[in-house]
């Protein structure tokens, strides 16, 4: 039999007679290289909200049921058999921020070890992508090997990121893995990584195409986290270059953002997190980014055409999120919510159709027309990370002076209930906090010194007492 959709199936009507049913799977088993203790998140939390809780574990199960190996693929692994460096940057991070960091440090030897991955071939965010992401890892590890382990790495994509920003003519560059089947044609333009340097910005190639402002902020990202590692060494020097690299990329995306020849949706998904290259204060940003919003949501509790790019909607939530607009970050959780691929289950979508297909699910299945991709794992990934964030986050607005963020997620309804979160690994230290008739009792653990702690918004508007204890 066949339903609506074309998946053939058997039915067996058993009637009222009891039955038992036994099958036996011959297929080997694959043993996963990746150390885990539970697939879910390794802090504890308390929350008014299970929707939220559940959301937030499931994404964590999502991502391990996708890993293969040591490869983090974008989405569903038949339709994606190949690790791709951008999906999976946010994927490792999401693993160490969620507390799993073995399995955050295996998985992080394929973006240290290789510089291009992915099935677009080489692409100019790789290197920044990769810095932050490892970097992201190593403070949060926080092991001198790992970090005398991955330092190397490093200062070999900062080379990459400079030869960018120097560039006389196209550079092109070697990357590993499979391309995607309708574009394995076009090898050499799949090796092209950027074009000449122009306007103090690197002109990046990124999904087939020039986003160079996001290209640009990623580098920046990679620029300032390379700093931090070069500190650690003692190496002054380049730590200074990277600070001054990193000033110049900003002036000139400061320069550029608004501009109609820089325009393009991607700039909405990486400026304020996880990049940093510009902040709340902000005030062409805020007005952009409202711009967007309104048309793309008018004043509805959803948009007005379904997202393709559901990772895109993700990262912009978390936007929301760092400009103190907890609103819009809930009406993008809800719609999610209320728009599951498989209800319960928590998992998103990609595309309209076998986005990027290789060809494979033929060989296995009668669903030829699929509507989509799912699950896809860089939308688990962001979603998990903005989650995440919501809970407990680090404000980089101001270099390396750092400052807790605590609660900024949450809703002025949960302030009725009791809640808290135990053992919340940032990079600059562990966070454990209780909240209870409008007291707010802070826990930072292994800090380098007693950086600021700010409550979310909703804890301020209450006028939350709070009590920060530094150990």
């Amino acid at each position: 039999m066949f339903n609506s959709d074309g998946w053939a199936f058997a039915r067996l009507n058993m009637g009222n007679t009891p039955f038992s049913l036994k099958i036996n799977d011959t297929k080997p088993q694959f043993n996963s290289p990746l150390p885990y203790s539970r697939t879910i998140q390794q802090f504890g939390m308390q929350l008014p909200d299970k929707a939220f809780e559940r959301s937030l574990q499931a994404q964590v199960s999502n991502l391990m049921m996708g890993y293969i190996g040591r490869q983090t693929g974008p989405g569903e692994p038949i339709n994606y058999p190949l690790a791709w460096e951008r999906d999976g940057a946010y994927s490792l991070v999401a693993m160490a921020k969620s507390g799993h960091l073995e399995t955050a440090r295996e998985l992080s030897r394929y973006f240290a070890e290789n510089d291009f991955f992915g099935g677009f071939g080489a692409e100019g965010d790789a290197p920044g992508s990769a810095i932050n992401a490892l970097t992201e890892v190593a403070y949060l590890i926080n092991d001198p090997s790992y970090y005398r382990y991955v330092w190397p790495h490093i200062k070999r994509k900062l080379k990459l990121i400079d030869e960018m920003r120097n560039a006389k003519t196209e550079i092109y560059k070697d990357f590993i893995g499979p391309l995607a089947p309708h574009i394995e044609h076009d090898v050499k333009r799949r090796q092209l990584i950027a074009r000449p340097f122009s306007e103090g910005l690197i002109v990046g190639t990124m999904d087939n195409h020039f986003p160079v402002l996001y290209i640009n902020a990623i580098s920046y990202r990679g620029l300032v986290q390379a700093s931090r590692l070069a500190t650690k060494f003692g190496e002054t020097a380049l730590a200074d270059s990277c600070l001054k690299k990193a000033a110049e990329v900003k002036a000139a995306w400061t320069e550029g953002f608004g501009k109609q020849k820089y325009e393009n949706e991607r700039n909405f998904m990486i400026s304020v997190w996880p990049s940093w290259i510009t902040n709340k204060d902000n005030e062409l940003f805020r007005k952009k980014i409202e711009e967007k919003h309104t048309i793309e949501w008018s004043t509805g509790d959803a948009p007005k055409e379904r997202p393709l790019w559901t990772y895109f909607s993700a990262a912009e939530a978390h936007q929301w999120l760092f400009l103190d607009r907890t609103d819009r970050v809930w009406q993008t959780l809800h719609y999610f919510w209320n728009n599951q691929c498989s209800a319960g289950l928590y998992t998103y979508w990609e595309g309209d159709g076998e986005e990027n297909t290789f060809r494979q699910w033929e060989n296995y299945r009668g669903w030829l027309k699929p509507k989509y991709i799912t699950p896809h794992y860089w939308t688990a990934s962001e979603m998990l990370l903005l989650q995440l964030d919501m809970l407990v986050y680090v404000n980089e607005a101001k270099g390396n002076d750092f400052e807790f963020v605590v609660g900024a997620g949450v809703p002025a309804n949960w302030l009725k209930e009791e809640m808290s979160i135990k053992n919340f690994h940032t990079k600059a230290g562990n966070i454990s906090w209780v909240y209870k008739k409008n007291v707010m009792n802070i826990t930072v653990l292994g800090a380098a010194k007693h950086y600021a702690v700010r409550p979310g918004i909703a804890f301020i508007n209450a006028k939350t007492k709070l009590n920060v204890t530094y150990k």
